[in-house]
Order: C-alpha cells, then sequence, then structure tokens
C-alpha cells in the first residue's frame, strides 16, 4: 500500500524551512508514519502476515532523517519531547485501538484476540523503533531510561495486560479445563502462544512472574480442583491397581498438555500438586487396604510398581510406607517357604545333610510334586523350582527357591525401586530374618554348605558333560547367588565348620585338578565378603592338596628305584597264605610279602592347623596295607625328619576286588570303593566266612563306636549281612549291643560292577561342640585384645567393641558379660575401684 503514496510538500527540509517548530515536525512524522502504521494494523486479521511492505526504503528513510535533524540541532535539542511523544503515541494506540476491542470479546475468543493484539503490537514496536531508533543510540544512553523496546513492554503490560490479565487467566484455564474433559474449545499452538507472549513480557519488561501468577498459579488451582473431584470418587469404589491405572492415565495426561503448550516448570508443579492430591490423607484407604501392595508384589504388577513408588518417593515418609509393606510381603513369602518345607523335610526318615549323596534313587522328587509345592509363589518360574542337580531333594529344593525369591527381590529393587537404599535395607533385613530360620531339626548353615556341596561335586549335576566347570558361567552365576546367601547367615562360623568338613570329603575323594579350580572360585567369593582371615584355612586345605601331587610324584620315582632293586634280588620270600581269596586290593599280588608294583598307592599329607579335627582311628592294619603305609613312612621321613604322621583311615579309599560266585557255579567281579576301616573288614572274610562282632573289634583293636558305624554301612551295601546270636526273634538291623556276627552275603547281587560303600559321617553333636569351644575363646581372646590396647574401658563400650569384632560369632551381650566375669576370676581383668561400670586390664 506505501509503494503508491507519495512524499507531501510539507516535507522540505531546505535551509529555509529550518525554523519549523516541534509541532509542526510532529505532525509530518505522524502523518507519514505513526497514521499509516496504524491504519494497517488495524485491517490486518492474521499475526503471520509480511511486515517487510509497510514502508519502502526511501519513505523510511525520509522520517529516521527528520527524527534524527531534531534530536542532533545544537539550540532546539527535541530527544526530551520526542522520547514522551513516543511513549503517548503507544499508549494511545493500546488504549484506543487494541483495549477496546478486547474488553468486547467472550472468554475463549479473548485468548486468539489477544495473541492478534500481540502481534499487532509488535510490529508497532518494530517500526517505532526504527523511526526512532536515534534515541536508543544517544538520548537514553544518556538519560539511563531505558531502551525503547523496554519502554514499549511497559507500557503494554501496564496499559493492556493489567487490564484483562483477570478474563485472560479464566479463558485460559476454561480452555485447559474443557480439554480435560474431552471438548477443545481452544488449539493448543494458541495456548502455547499466549504462555510465550507471558514469558517475553516478563523477560523484556524485567517483571517477574507474569507467567507464574497469571497462567501457572491458576491452573495450578484448577488442577487440584479438578482431581480432587476424581479422586474422591475413584478411593470409594477403586481397588489399588484400578486407583493406579487412574493416576497412570492422568499423569500421562497432564504431562501431555505440559509438553504442548506449557513449560517444564509447570510440569514439575503439576506433578507434585497431582501427586499430594493422589496421596492425600483419603487415599491412605486405598493404600492401607489389606493385601493392597502386597497384592502387586504377588501379582507381579511391575510397572503399578514403578508408578508407586515415584509417586510415594515424592512423599516425605513415603518410602517409609513402601518399605513397611515390602517387609510384610516379603516375611510372609518366606515364611511360607519355611513352613512348606519344614513340613516336607519333617517327614523324612533320619535325614543326614552332612553325607553327600551317592545313591541313585535317593530323596528323588518328581516334577508333579515340585509343582504342587509352589503353586501359590507366582513369581517363580512357570510355578515350577528346578536345581542345577541330578537328583531334587527337598533340602537342595528349599536352597534353590531360596535363590529364587532372592533373584525375584534383587530384579524388583533395580527394576521398579531405582536401587532405592531404604527399599534395599528392607530386603536385606527382611532376607536376613527368613535366611535364619530353621527348619525343623535343621539350621540353614547346613542346608546351604549341602547345596554348596552338590554344586561343587560334577557328578550330581544334570548333564556334566555341559558344564565345565570353571570356564561356566552358569556355575560362576550359582556359586555367586549361594553366596550371598551365605551373607544373610549370622552364625557364619558354624557354616565354616560345616564347609570344611565338606570340602575335605570333595578333596580326599577327588583328585581332579578342575574341582580345586571350581573350590577356589567359592573360597574367593567367601572372601570377598568375609576377608583373607575367614577362608585362609579353607584355602590352606586346597594348597595341601597341590603340594601331594609333586609328594606323590616324588614317592612314585622312590618306588621304581625300590622295585627294580627288589626284582634283581632273588630271594624274595613267597607268603605262606595260600588260601584262596574273595577280597583283594586291586593291583596287590598276595604271593609276595613285599609291596607290588602295579599297585597305585596315593597318600594326601595334611596341614592338621588347616583341616578340621577328624577322628583318629588307630587300630591294626592287615599286612596287605600295612606294608604299603611302612613303605611311604620310610619314604617320608627321607624327605622330612620333623613331622609326625597321624593316619586318618577314616577318609582313606581303598578299592577292592571282590570275587564272588553263585550257586550255579557261575563267577562274579566287583569293584567295591570304600574307606580303609570298611576295607580292612572285608579283608578279614578272605579266611573266615563268619566272624562275632567282638572277634572283628579284637582283631583290629579299634574302638567299638567306630567299628558299629562302619560296619552299618557295609550291611546297609548288602555285602555283608548281620545276624544275631542267640535270639533270633530280634530285628537283625536294630542292634545296639555287639551280640551279633557278620556273614558275605550269599545272595549279594549289584546291577553294575562298580559299587561305593557310603562312608559314615562324623556327629553333628561333635561339630555343634567344637563350635562352640571355638567361640568361647575368641570371645575371650577379643576382650582380652581390647582391653590390653585400651587400658580402661566402660561396660557399654567394651561389649560394643567385641560384638563388632566377632560379626561373624555375633555373640549376644550375655554370653559377652559372662566371659568378662570369667576374665575377672582367672584376674586377666578387675572392676574400677572408683567407677564398677568400668574394666580395668591386669597386666
Amino acid at each position: 500500500m506505501s509503494s503508491n503514496r507519495s512524499a507531501p510538500n510539507s516535507l522540505d527540509f531546505s535551509p529555509s524551512k529550518s525554523d519549523m517548530g516541534f509541532e509542526e515536525r510532529w505532525l509530518v512524522i505522524k502523518s507519514e508514519a505513526i497514521e499509516p502504521l496504524e491504519s494497517y494494523l488495524l485491517t490486518r486479521i492474521k499475526k503471520n502476515d509480511n511486515t517487510k511492505s509497510v514502508f519502502t526504503a526511501e519513505e523510511y528513510s525520509r522520517i529516521y532523517t527528520l527524527i534524527y535533524n531534531m534530536c542532533t540541532q545544537s539550540q532546539r535539542n527535541w530527544s526530551r519531547q520526542l522520547y514522551l511523544k513516543y511513549s503517548e503515541t503507544l499508549e494511545n494506540f493500546l488504549r484506543e485501538k487494541v483495549l477496546v476491542k478486547l474488553k468486547g470479546v467472550p472468554g475463549p475468543e479473548l485468548i486468539s484476540e489477544f495473541q492478534l493484539g500481540w502481534s499487532n503490537y509488535s510490529i508497532y514496536l518494530h517500526w517505532m523503533g526504527r523511526f526512532f531508533g536515534y534515541l536508543n543510540k544517544y538520548y537514553l544512553k544518556i538519560s539511563g531510561e531505558g531502551d525503547l523496546m523496554s519502554k514499549g513492554i511497559n507500557i503494554f503490560y501496564d496499559t493492556i495486560f493489567l487490564e484483562i490479565k483477570d478474563k485472560l487467566s479464566i479463558s485460559f484455564c476454561e480452555a485447559v479445563e474443557s480439554s480435560r474433559l474431552g471438548n477443545k474449545v481452544v488449539e493448543d499452538t494458541n495456548l502455547k502462544e499466549v504462555v510465550s507472549i507471558c514469558l517475553e513480557l516478563s523477560q523484556k519488561s524485567n517483571i517477574l512472574g507474569i507467567y507464574e501468577n497469571e497462567i501457572e498459579n491458576p491452573l495450578i488451582n484448577s488442577l487440584c480442583f479438578h482431581y480432587k473431584i476424581l479422586v474422591d470418587k475413584w478411593v470409594k469404589v477403586d481397588s489399588l491397581i484400578e486407583y493406579l491405572s487412574h493416576i497412570q492415565e492422568s499423569l500421562n495426561s497432564e504431562q501431555e498438555r505440559c509438553t504442548n503448550y506449557l513449560t517444564d516448570s509447570t510440569w514439575k508443579k503439576f506433578k507434585k500438586s497431582l501427586i499430594n492430591i493422589f496421596l492425600s490423607e483419603e487415599v491412605d484407604i486405598v493404600i492401607s487396604q489389606q493385601n493392597s501392595i502386597k497384592k502387586l508384589l504377588f501379582d507381579n504388577e511391575f510397572e503399578q510398581l514403578k508408578l508407586l513408588y515415584s509417586l510415594l518417593s515424592s512423599l516425605s515418609n513415603g518410602i517409609q510406607i513402601l518399605s513397611a509393606q515390602i517387609k510384610k510381603y516379603i516375611l510372609e513369602c518366606g515364611q511360607v517357604i519355611v513352613d512348606e518345607f519344614t513340613k516336607l523335610i519333617c517327614q523324612k526318615d533320619n535325614p543326614d545333610l552332612e553325607t553327600t549323596v551317592t545313591s541313585e534313587g535317593e530323596n528323588d522328587l518328581s516334577s508333579g510334586e515340585v509343582h504342587q509345592n509352589f503353586q501359590y509363589l507366582s513369581w517363580i518360574p512357570q510355578k515350577c523350582i528346578k536345581t542345577p542337580f541330578r537328583k531334587n531333594t527337598q533340602e537342595l529344593l528349599f536352597v534353590q527357591t531360596l535363590m529364587s525369591l532372592y533373584d525375584h527381590l534383587s530384579y524388583l529393587l533395580v527394576d521398579c525401586f531405582e536401587r532405592d537404599t531404604l527399599v534395599q535395607k528392607t530386603i536385606n533385613e527382611s532376607f536376613e530374618v527368613i535366611v535364619n530360620m530353621d527348619i525343623g531339626c535343621h539350621n540353614q548353615a547346613q542346608l546351604i554348605c549341602n547345596y554348596c556341596d552338590h554344586l561343587l561335586r560334577k557328578e550330581c549335576w544334570t548333564d556334566t558333560k555341559s558344564h565345565n566347570f570353571s570356564d561356566c558361567e552358569h556355575f560362576y552365576v550359582m556359586s555367586t547367588k549361594i553366596v550371598e546367601l551365605f551373607s544373610f547367615i549370622h552364625f557364619q562360623d558354624y557354616f565354616l565348620e560345616i564347609y570344611r568338613y565338606s570340602l575335605a570329603k570333595r578333596l580326599l575323594q577327588s583328585q581332579n585338578t578342575n574341582s580345586e579350580k571350581e573350590e577356589l572360585t567359592i573360597i574367593s567369593l567367601l572372601k570377598n565378603k568375609c576377608g583373607a582371615g575367614f577362608t585362609s584355612k579353607l584355602e590352606g586345605m586346597v594348597t595341601d592338596i597341590q603340594t601331594n601331587r609333586e609328594l606323590n610324584k616324588k614317592y612314585s620315582s622312590y618306588l621304581d628305584v625300590i622295585f627294580k632293586a627288589e626284582t634283581e634280588n632273588k630271594d624274595i620270600e613267597a607268603s605262606e597264605n595260600n588260601i584262596p581269596c574273595d577280597f583283594n586290593l586291586i593291583g596287590d599280588n598276595s604271593k609276595f610279602l613285599n609291596c607290588s608294583k602295579n599297585m597305585e598307592f596315593y597318600v594326601s599329607v595334611l596341614t592338621s592347623s588347616n583341616w578340621p579335627n577328624f577322628i583318629y582311628s588307630d587300630f591294626v592294619l592287615p599286612h596287605t596295607l600295612r606294608k604299603y603305609i611302612d613303605r611311604f613312612e620310610e619314604f617320608y621321613f627321607t624327605e622330612t625328619d620333623h613331622r609326625k604322621l597321624s593316619w586318618i583311615h577314616w577318609y582313606g579309599q581303598c578299592v577292592i576286588n571282590y570275587n564272588k560266585k553263585d550257586s550255579k557255579g557261575t563267577n562274579y567281579n566287583y569293584e567295591i570303593t570304600c574307606n580303609t576301616i570298611q576295607a580292612c573288614v572285608l579283608l578279614l572274610f578272605n579266611n573266615n566266612s563268619l566272624l562275632p562282632f567282638d572277634e572283628i573289634r579284637s582283631l583290629l583293636q579299634i574302638d567299638s563306636s567306630i567299628l558299629k558305624k562302619q560296619i552299618e554301612s557295609l550291611t546297609d551295601s548288602g555285602v555283608l549281612v548281620k545276624k544275631q546270636m542267640g535270639e533270633s526273634n530280634k530285628s537283625l538291623l536294630t542292634t545296639e549291643g555287639s551280640n551279633f556276627v557278620l556273614e558275605v552275603n550269599p545272595e549279594f547281587t549289584c546291577i553294575s560292577t562298580n559299587l561305593t560303600i557310603k562312608i559314615p559321617s562324623q556327629g553333628e553333636t561333635t561339630i555343634k561342640d567344637r563350635i562352640e569351644e571355638d567361640r568361647s575363646h575368641a570371645i575371650e581372646a577379643a576382650i582380652v585384645r581390647i582391653m590390653k590396647f585400651k587400658g580402661e574401658m566402660g561396660r557399654n563400650e567394651l561389649v560394643s567393641h567385641v560384638a563388632s569384632q566377632l560379626e561373624c560369632i555375633r555373640p549376644s551381650t550375655a554370653i559377652i558379660m559372662n566371659k568378662i566375669n570369667y576374665l575377672i576370676d582367672r584376674e586377666y581383668l578387675s572392676m574400677h575401684e572408683e567407677d564398677p561400670s568400668k574394666y580395668v586390664y591386669l597386666s
């Protein structure tokens, strides 16, 4: 429109017109710049119309030059007057042209009209800023009144915004509320533009909080009012999971709303307000409903648990509320598991957890029984617990169930509760309670040791070919899990003692180097948990076995020299015993009194301080065995002369060839693997078909209690049978005295030609007594060590120090006080003369 406009004659700036006054010149500015600009803006209906065509470059240059001359005259400098006219013009435009229109439109239309008014005014400011630009460069810098843009923004705020802010705020909230109800009356882009205008007003006018006070706060009030009504309705009819679904939908919709046309800071305030509403006092009714949160846990509602954690974490005591519910859930799960397995395990006859499973059918469980027992635990995969072992026992299934429960809790902690420290503490404390519950007459330390024993025996695994132990990731994962269970046990010294016995059996019964790598894997994990002192003896046991290989290589070389010399000696004595033998040591030639070169004789020399206190059973060995032991001692004492060898025949291993002929004259050969004592008993039957118990004891000169345990294993295997002497009506297998005889079972048969006789276990009471004795010494030593360092100490402080040093034992205060009194009687300590609550160390 301005391209066809011609310049008026009044705009003549020749020297002859230089005496024109301010008003005359202002009229020129008004008629040539302001009025055309306002005329254009009043006819503009789209805020994105092109504004570059309002003035040509020539028109703009003429107006700018006029204002420039008015500001640079030395005698008549009209900068101040121009600045005042600038402000007056803007205010008049807004008041007369914009405000009147905004006051006359209804609510929803006000938003779009406000946008258009702001857009027009922005154009107005743009051109006025260009025309009066020289004021910014000189006059306003000197006067310090701010730039033209800031002045213009402040005029808009005072003239327009303050007049319509209440109406604008109401219109904005009504538009948002209509959107919540599904009736969108204003487009999101228009609402976003209003937010942008408010933020720009704050930024350019230096008036803080325009958006927050006029848009955000009213929206939050509207939000609270809207959802308070809904929450009151939901609480009365919804279950917790339904209620959480409503919360999730509400949070998602409000977040989307904030993303579309509000700010990130508004979403944070929205979320906080929503959570306060959703978790108000009335909502406690839903959360505290019986089994509400627990039902989410039992039903594996992971997404809902994530939401619940997110909500509760925003409250000061929210995580405490959640943790209390989680604790109830864990303890209930644990109690159900413990009760179920207590019932199942107690149904078994004579459970012997310290003994390794060796028989094919022992304690085998069908898959149907497994499903039936665990169908109430929804977090167990496919309602079924499976171990990696060939044979499932109730003891193994119990430990596997605990591992599965701990895996489930770890998943909840990471995936649902964001590794929250308070939740983690609750899980650990609750699981600690479960792991330290007794299962009938059994301590869980026994059961975990039993699981470790199976884990470390390759023959117990389901598929030994697919498990390359030390390189198998599955083995390492299982080992890590079982050590995690161990870390919750209170009496870790009891676990350690049982573990040492089972480790001793494994090491002595297996010469496989790979098994030692597996043992060291678990020992390393235990070391990381409890320190080097806890596992030093275990490492020493493995080291002994590794050292024995080199020792036995030397012994083999020694035998080669001896046998070579004996072969050259032609005066070898023949044995006078030519009675046919039923039982022979594999590789031993009974025709010679000297050792046979074909006999495999391997000796494990153990460091007594590392190994458990085995029962030493001194007795008379048959010459068949004695000659090999004598030959090894002869060699050993050439290697060292400052060590004494004590033979532990209980855990020695012999392989005997049993030749048997049945009634039809058919010969059968069996290889029987047993311990040394059992081998000696069997060898006695080469000369006698029937032997009384007392005669066997007399021939071997062995303790009766030890002999009875060994004979019981032999009769259980069927190799020997027990017969009562005299009263034939008494049970043959329950005889408690020694009034019975033994004979080789003439009806003995076995599917396999290789038979392993079970090694009797040492009594559990013996282990417990030894542990109690060790604990007693450890507590006394800790008290003396602390008092020797401190010299003088209060009662409570001393008890606390002792308890912290003996975490693996966890002695009670009463036990510590008893030991303190004991040491006072022994004159290691005394009470302080002036303060009876203090103790003094006596040097």
